[in-house]
């Protein structure tokens, strides 16, 4: 039979035990946070805005119409041939081209004109567009007007389709030539210089 207990000889102890009691009583006695507290805080937190990326740059503003103008063309080495050009494009594609050219010369000459639009689209595919004429002013040696006037007016859908791009960049160029009849020339020389009878023979060339 154990002997008597003597609670005096275990007063070190039961301190021990005393103190883990209060312990693992603060854990079970935790107090969970009121549920309603903590559906707001999940509520507010849901609604925080996550971060947006910066939105695109909005596109250039698309042009009202784009308005090409020669100026006066003159051609070198005493050519006697001149005119002008001009072009108005809208951005439905509509377009009206017009110019003139005159010859205040001896000989006749077929001139030649063209307008060329380009620009090119974000991946990088290139688009051009030209309008070109062709005609002939006449010399004091050849019956017919010495002037060459066009106006022409009509629609082109490609162009409506890619104004936004024309807008963004686009570049433009004139070229413009004019070449003389030279069977004109052939002719006037031998007219003015033959002497007696002989023959001639004509030379086809190509300017």
């Amino acid at each position: 039979m154990p002997d008597k207990l003597n609670l005096s000889d275990h007063v070190a102890e039961l301190a021990r035990v005393s103190a883990i009691t209060q312990v693992v009583g603060a854990g079970r006695n935790f107090t969970a946070p009121d549920p309603a507290l903590v559906t707001k805080t999940i509520k507010n937190w849901w609604n925080v805005p996550l971060p947006q990326p910066a939105p695109a740059p909005p596109p250039p503003p698309r042009l009202p119409s784009l308005n090409l103008d020669t100026g006066y063309i003159a051609f070198d080495n005493g050519v006697p041939v001149g005119g002008s050009a001009h072009l108005d494009i809208m951005p439905d594609g509509a377009f009206s081209f017009s110019g003139h050219f005159h010859d205040s010369g001896l000989p006749s000459y077929d001139v030649s004109f063209v307008f060329a639009v380009a620009t090119q689209d974000a991946a990088g595919n290139h688009f051009a567009y030209t309008w070109p004429v062709t005609g002939r002013t006449h010399g004091t040696f050849e019956a017919g007007s010495r002037d060459f006037p066009w106006d022409v007016s009509q629609q082109y859908q490609a162009i409506a389709d890619n104004w936004q791009n024309i807008s963004n960049a686009y570049r433009w160029q004139w070229n413009a030539a004019a070449s003389a009849d030279i069977g004109q020339l052939i002719t006037l020389s031998i007219g003015t210089h033959s002497c007696g009878r002989g023959h001639s023979r004509r030379i086809n060339s190509h300017i």
